[in-house]
């Protein structure tokens, strides 16, 4: 009797020594995005395998950005075997409301987007709506420079015309855009009468000039360069470097001749070169980080990405993560004389 109690007691024991290691083996593999060191997951399967990856474009179908955010999408999934990225574009307010839903999104790694690179502006300035620190974002880089162009129908024969004139009406998209900060701050730096008119979404800005209802805009030169190929204008001033072919053109830091803008000058020259500015929310693991650096760095710089990117009038030309948040870092580096004209150009 003793023998059979005996063994039944080490029966029950067994039992649930067992069931509690399958407790454990079953907590530890299903329903987690636990990582390795390697991001995989916690049963050896990489990470973005069979995984889907938001990437929000805070700007409309169509134009610079979305087209990037679409190539990038499609040559990232070859550099993260497995996945899929869907582009979901999330406009308005400048890009600031696409850029508020990347830094609120769950630091998983399975959510980044692109933004208008004229944000930190945005920021400093405290503009209404900014919910974003750009430099806790988890970033990327950029998968293009950007040389940067007040771009005039024949009105104007040179900027001198420009400075002179009574009335420079520019069109640009949102308050938060690039193409509405920089005019702004031209206006401010020089005395010119510009008069910024917002609203205009993608190819409209070129039709308004084409119906003479405008006289032109700032933008990238990619793009802008096949407006004056066809005629209905051409840069009549660059911010930062000049293209190839257009050296008599004047540039930004020769036209703004006061010392104490030069910082602004200088940050607007990096601005363009931040181009197309890629990051994800704050707090993402390191090691899904590493691997989404990577494969970004990787798709951007592959030969079919270009050749791609080429066909399509752009210009790939790779940021990576380190120098897009050195470049960040300087731009929201304003001195507080600096942030006031910010302030000041904001204010309307």
């Amino acid at each position: 009797m003793k023998k059979l109690l005996l063994v039944l007691v080490l029966v029950v024991v067994s039992s649930v020594i067992l069931l509690g290691a399958a407790g454990c083996s079953s907590s530890g593999t299903e329903g987690t995005t636990t990582t390795s060191g390697d991001g995989e997951t916690a049963g050896g399967k990489p990470f973005y395998e069979d995984r889907t990856i938001t990437l929000i474009c805070a700007f409309p179908p169509g134009g610079g950005y979305d087209s990037y955010a679409r190539l990038v999408a499609k040559n990232m999934e070859e550099y993260l075997p497995g996945s899929t990225i869907i582009v979901k574009n999330v406009p308005q307010a400048g890009s600031i409301v696409g850029t508020n839903e990347i830094y609120r999104a769950e630091p998983d790694g399975l959510t980044f987007g692109t933004f208008a690179r004229g944000l930190p502006f945005s920021q400093v300035a405290g503009q209404e709506g900014v919910e974003f620190d750009l430099a806790k974002m988890s970033w990327l880089g950029s998968p293009a420079t950007s040389t940067y162009t007040l771009f005039v129908t024949d009105e104007f024969k040179s900027i001198e015309d420009v400075a002179t004139a009574d009335d420079v009406k520019l069109t640009a998209g949102g308050v938060g855009d690039t193409n509405y900060i920089v005019p702004m701050l031209v206006k401010e730096m020089t005395g010119w009468n510009i008069d910024v008119l917002t609203g205009w979404v993608g190819g409209e800005r070129d039709l308004a000039m084409q119906r003479g209802e405008v006289a032109g805009r700032f933008g990238s030169w990619s793009g802008l360069d096949e407006l004056t190929e066809s005629g209905v204008g051409h840069p009549i001033m660059f911010v930062g470097k000049r293209p190839a072919g257009y050296e008599e053109v004047p540039v930004l830091q020769d036209v703004v001749k006061g010392e104490e803008y030069q910082s602004v000058v200088s940050i607007l020259g990096a601005i363009t070169e931040l181009g197309r500015p890629f990051a994800g929310p704050p707090g993402i693991p390191e090691d899904r980080l590493s691997i989404l650096r990577e494969a970004f760095d990787n798709a951007v710089q592959d030969p079919k990405f270009i050749d791609q990117a080429s066909a399509m009038g752009l210009q790939p030309d790779l940021v990576n993560y380190a120098r897009a948040e050195e470049l960040i870092e300087s731009a929201l580096g304003l001195s507080p004389q600096m942030v006031e004209l910010l302030k000041a150009v904001y204010a309307p």
